[in-house]
Order: C-alpha cells, then sequence, then structure tokens
C-alpha cells in the first residue's frame, strides 16, 4: 500500500506537472485566464503578457489555454517554448520545428531564410485556413532585450492588415521592467496582468479541489492545519503543493485519520530543514526561516 491507497486517491493531488486537470480558478489564476482568453479571441491584438512570482501557477494556466486551443474541432496552430533562454535565431528555429514538426539540423541557419520559410508557412497553412499561430514563450523574463525587439517583428507580418501570429510572454515579474524599457515592444502588448498569491479562502479551496479532482471525498485536514498552510505559505500554489504532498506521505506512514495544526508544524519546521540533495524514500523540502 503506498500514500494513495492508504487516503483514498485516484491520482497525487499535489505534482507538480502542471496537469491542468487540477486547476483551480482563484480570483486571480481566473482573472489571469479570461485576459489571456481575450487575447486569443481578439485576432489583432497580436501580444500579450503574464507575469507572476516564482510558483504562482503561470505555467499551468497557460497549460489550461493550451488545452482549451487544442481540444477545439479545428484546432488553430500553437507553439510551446517551457522557456525562451535563447537567441533569437533559435527560438525561430523552434518554432519553425514544431509548426513543420522538422528536426533542426533540417532548417536554414540565418535569420532571413528562417523568416521566410516562416512567411511560407503561413502562406499555405494558415492564413488560407483562416488560422492562427499563437506562440507561448515562457521564462520570457530570460530573453535578452534585443531579442525581445526582434520577436515583436513577428507581428509585423500582417496579411490583410491582420497578422496571423499571435504572442504570449509569460514570465517572473522582471519580465514587465525589461519591456517597458522597450517601448516600441510594450506599446504592442495588448492585455497584460500580474498573476498574485492566492487569499486565505483560496488556499483552502484549493487544497479541497486538488483532493476532490484526485478522487477524495471527505476531509482530511483540520481547519487549524488549512490556517498554518496558509500562514507559511502564503497561498504560493507550488509552496501549497509541497507542504501537502509531505503531509500526505507524512500522514500515511504514522497512520493517521486526519492531518492536524501539529502535524503541519512539524513538516513546516523541521522536514523542510531536509537538504533537497537527498534521495530515496526520505522526505525532502526547503528550509523556510
Amino acid at each position: 500500500m503506498d500514500y494513495l491507497d492508504y487516503w483514498g486517491l485516484e491520482d497525487a493531488p499535489f505534482e507538480e506537472d502542471g496537469n491542468p486537470k487540477f486547476f483551480y480558478e482563484s480570483i486571480d489564476h481566473q482573472e489571469a485566464l479570461e485576459r489571456l482568453r481575450y487575447v486569443i479571441e481578439s485576432t489583432n491584438m497580436n501580444m500579450g503578457l503574464l507575469t507572476g512570482e516564482i510558483g504562482a501557477g503561470k505555467t499551468m494556466t497557460r497549460n489550461v489555454l493550451i488545452q482549451e486551443l487544442l481540444s477545439e474541432d479545428d484546432p488553430n496552430f500553437v507553439v510551446t517554448l517551457d522557456t525562451s533562454a535563447f537567441r533569437y535565431i533559435d527560438i525561430l528555429k523552434e518554432i519553425l520545428c514544431q509548426l513543420l514538426n522538422v528536426d533542426p539540423e533540417r532548417l536554414p541557419s540565418n535569420k532571413y531564410s528562417l523568416i521566410k520559410r516562416i512567411k511560407s508557412f503561413l502562406e499555405t497553412e494558415v492564413v488560407p485556413m483562416n488560422k492562427q499561430v499563437y506562440i507561448f514563450l515562457d521564462e520570457a523574463q530570460r530573453i535578452a532585450q534585443k531579442y525581445l525587439d526582434s520577436l515583436k517583428d513577428l507581428t509585423n507580418i500582417k496579411y490583410d492588415y491582420k497578422s496571423p501570429i499571435t504572442l504570449i510572454f509569460i514570465g517572473q515579474p522582471n519580465l514587465l521592467k525589461n519591456i517597458i524599457e522597450l517601448p516600441q515592444v510594450y506599446q504592442r502588448i495588448g492585455m497584460r496582468y500580474h498573476l498574485n498569491h492566492m487569499t486565505k479562502k483560496d488556499t483552502f479551496n484549493y487544497i479541497r479541489h486538488r483532493l476532490a479532482k484526485a478522487g477524495l471525498d471527505k476531509e482530511i485536514f483540520t481547519q487549524d492545519a488549512y490556517n498554518l498552510i496558509y500562514s507559511k505559505t502564503i497561498g504560493v500554489p507550488r509552496e501549497i503543493n509541497r507542504a501537502c504532498k509531505i503531509a500526505l506521505d507524512f500522514g500515511f506512514t504514522e497512520e493517521m485519520e486526519m492531518i492536524d495544526k501539529k502535524t503541519m508544524s512539524i513538516i513546516f519546521c523541521d522536514f523542510y530543514r531536509y537538504d533537497r540533495r537527498k534521495v530515496g524514500t526520505e522526505i525532502v523540502g526547503i528550509e523556510r526561516r
């Protein structure tokens, strides 16, 4: 028996895999998703921006939107870069690799030829079918400013005064600072949003939601445990996931019926001091001071 069997769970509820199944629409996450949808639906709004602190749920929000786009009967084209810390020419290559489903070695090595290939694809596969290409650039705070300026130029490619390319930049708060310093890019951002930490109420509901999606139909955290989780994680989804995952495993090994404040105190004050480099069956975490 593992901790999933012990708690009556069908899936692991607190994994950091960005599975849209576990997406919880907090006040902020719902607003972020609605704004990104607006950018997608308004084809004349060719650039969107989503920022947030580390672990705030930016990638999960992105994954939900991508899932919606790909689930349509006749889907548009979606390109996803999980990290964007590349040169402009390498980003162009990755875009073409995904659009054409080809090996990068088969692509030209200069910007002019790459742009020409992109235009050819747009003219044969996108524009005639009245489709759009959505490019999601995650960890975009790592893109050099000169490359941000170059990427903006992709939206200059127009047919009948409309660009078939939509760029969505996703990254940490300094991404906005980088873009503000480039007025020619900032003025192109049609919609932007900063994803904040969750409220206390949303934190409680977030935990319950993920447990329910994993197949649990009962309460296993006490109210005092919820309160402590919120005070220690300040509503950061990634931190909540880590704490709750350890709590479920600890509760299983100790054969608990409920996870209470005392249990969570042990986890926050003790387990989170373990060295993250340790491996094996030992519970690991990060030290919080």
